[in-house]
């Protein structure tokens, strides 16, 4: 009797035991129900002229347009990406973004595309609240449809963020990202000490925009020159030739994140600075002459990227 009385009593026991699971499994399963809907939510694509938010970054398409090149047709979107983190982030237009048609089909990014009105969308992006506006020209000769999914991402992989219809081509919508302002702890006449390396900034001047024979005449634009000097203490040698993703200044930009052109004919015949050697430098830049506030951000570490040193200036 006792022994009937243990086996009903157990049967209980795991009845209710096992109800008790059931219910927190519904919970479990309805808790991710719940967090798939948000997550959905959150990734979930947008149109042209709204805003797209990808962890600390987000994204507006502000522009299409179709370009035909040789026999080639091109969807060029203008983009604004904005980081409101406060790490810098480093934007490739060759891992970050890709654009597909309705069907699925890829289209390709042209990177030396020659009817760029505005700079490849690529680059560094300032921490605190800053932005930089450009453009992505994709190949779309090889789709089968007129309305495409632009897909940002990482490394990790690509999410479907911006469509664009055929009612969006020829439009522009107003920018929606204002840059919080760039603040950097030198200036003109200040001196960066690295390991092993210091540059000086040892000024910037305005000159005539034909001062290095390049016949550059575009109606409001000027000409500005920095000058530096790298002593370079290390056991290698650093490149301080030019401003570009590998050389020790990485870019120059405008206050709201424009990215400045170098002037070519000022960096031919140019050397990097070898151990223990001292060399000072000019760097010819293109500018609106509507713009009196500048960064430049420098980088004498290849393999720290996006720890950067910014310098601040301005001209009269």
């Amino acid at each position: 009797m006792k022994k009937n009385i243990l086996i009903i009593l157990l049967v209980i026991a795991l009845s209710i035991f096992a109800f008790g699971c059931s219910d927190k499994d519904e919970e479990v399963n309805e808790d991710t129900k719940n967090n798939d809907t948000e997550e959905s939510e959150t990734v979930s694509s947008v149109g042209c002229g709204e805003i797209f938010n990808q962890d600390d970054m987000s994204y507006s398409v502000i522009g299409a347009r179709i370009e035909n090149i040789d026999e080639v047709e091109y969807l060029v979107l203008k983009m604004e990406a904005f980081n409101k983190g406060s790490e810098n982030y480093s934007f490739s237009s060759l891992l970050n973004v890709g654009l597909v048609d309705s069907k699925g089909n890829e289209a390709y990014l042209e990177v030396m595309f020659s009817a760029y009105e505005e700079e490849l969308l690529d680059g560094i992006i300032l921490g605190g609240g800053n932005k930089i506006v450009g453009e992505l020209a994709f190949d779309i000769s090889e789709t089968e449809s007129d309305d495409y999914i632009l897909q940002l991402g990482d490394m990790m992989g690509l999410t479907d963020a911006i469509k664009i219809t055929s009612d969006d081509i020829g439009k522009t919508y107003d920018e929606l990202f204002e840059s919080a302002g760039v603040s950097g702890e030198y200036t003109v006449g200040d001196t960066m000490e690295f390991e092993d390396v210091s540059i000086t900034f040892d000024g910037v001047r305005t000159v005539s925009k034909n001062t290095y024979d390049s016949n550059y005449d575009e109606d409001g634009m000027g000409l500005l020159v920095l000058d530096m000097t790298m002593i370079n203490n290390s056991a290698d040698s650093l490149e301080f030739t030019s401003v570009g993703d590998f050389s020790t200044i990485r870019n120059v930009c405008s206050a709201d994140g424009t990215e400045l052109e170098y002037e070519d004919f000022s960096y031919t015949a140019r050397n990097g600075v070898e151990p223990g050697e001292t060399k000072s430098e000019t760097f010819g830049l293109y500018y609106n002459e509507n713009d009196k506030d500048f960064y430049l951000t420098i980088n004498p570490d290849m393999s720290e990227r996006e720890n950067l040193t910014i310098v601040t200036f301005s001209i009269e």
